[in-house]
C-alpha cells in the first residue's frame, strides 16, 4: 500500500461495488454524478443484487470494497 494521499481527481484506483437491487435505481445515478464530476478516472464495477450470504460474507470475503443499501438483521 502506498502512503499517497488519495487525491479523486487524479487516481485511477479501481473499487468494487455491490448495490442492493432495491437501492440501486434510486442511488446509483446521483453517485455516478458524484463520480464523474469528482473522480473522472476511477474504475468503478458494479453488482447489483441481494445480501445472500449476509453484508459481512462479502466483505470479509473481500469480494467488494463496498456496499450499498440499506441493511436490516
Amino acid at each position: 500500500k502506498s502512503n499517497a494521499a488519495f487525491d479523486p481527481r487524479t487516481s485511477t484506483r479501481s473499487f468494487r461495488i455491490r448495490v442492493l437491487t432495491t437501492q440501486s435505481a434510486r442511488v446509483m445515478p446521483h453517485f455516478l454524478r458524484l463520480v464523474e464530476d469528482s473522480a473522472p478516472r476511477l474504475n468503478i464495477s458494479f453488482t447489483t443484487g441481494g445480501l445472500d450470504d449476509g453484508l459481512y460474507g462479502f466483505l470479509a470475503r473481500e469480494e467488494f470494497d463496498v456496499v450499498i443499501g440499506a441493511y436490516v438483521e
